[in-house]
């Protein structure tokens, strides 16, 4: 009789210790998750902030110079943002990245502030909408 109950524990345990590795396994990916994004989102949002700094300070040619490099960047990391956020919100960003090129100059400077803070409210924004599934 006690060799039946040792058995009948058996598979309970299995299962427990199954349940804790899939939810080890599910906190671990969503810590990657977290950090992936949010290192993304600091690089892109310091990317906007030199390219207005640059501007404001008239040197347009490195601020060129710095959206080619985020640009760049962002097309390299665009994909593992969809994974973990929707793609509107990442083609939102793509959509405010590529405007701020037409941006880069002296009359359109007010602007290309307004839309460079915009760019980092959109990168925010697509982050928090990947918490948000959470």
């Amino acid at each position: 009789m006690r060799r039946e109950k040792k058995r009948k524990e058996a598979p309970d345990m299995r299962r427990t210790i199954a349940a804790v590795l899939i939810f080890a396994a599910a906190l671990g990916f969503s810590a990657c998750c977290e950090a992936y994004s949010l290192r993304v989102t600091q690089t892109l949002c310091s990317s906007a902030q030199a390219i207005k700094q640059q501007a404001q300070a008239g040197d347009f040619a490195a601020a060129e110079a710095a959206l080619s490099q985020t640009e760049e960047y962002f097309s390299a990391h665009q994909a593992g943002l969809e994974v973990f956020s929707q793609r509107t919100g990442v083609s939102s960003i793509a959509v405010s990245l590529a405007g701020l090129r037409g941006f880069l100059n002296e009359e359109n400077l007010p602007d290309l502030v307004s839309e460079a803070d915009r760019f980092c409210a959109q990168v925010q924004a697509a982050r928090h909408l990947f918490f948000a599934v959470f």
